[in-house]
């Protein structure tokens, strides 16, 4: 799963989308495939992600909910970096 930030004039979220989706043909490189799909399409459906406290009490990356992101909003998408473990959704 790669994850990003997606940054808005409104506000920051991060998402993620697997890294089989992220690397296809474009230029191999996640970001790169993710910023043309979503201006190509004009809107993108993925995961939103959040810290949550695993069943160990570990806190990790985990997707959230479904989300739409619209192209017309995007002010910058950049690769989000965690420290903790990141949750495949199921």
């Amino acid at each position: 799963m790669n994850l990003f930030k997606v940054v808005t004039a409104r506000d920051e979220v991060v998402i993620g989308v697997p890294a089989e989706a992220a690397s296809e043909p474009i230029h191999g490189i996640p970001l790169d495939t993710l910023a043309a799909r979503l201006f190509a399409a004009g809107h993108v459906v993925v995961w939103q992600y959040a810290a949550q406290r695993g069943p160990d009490g570990a806190i990790r990356q985990a997707p959230l909910r479904r989300i739409a992101l619209a192209a017309a909003g995007v002010v910058r998408i950049e690769p989000f970096v965690s420290e903790q473990e990141v949750v495949a959704p199921d």
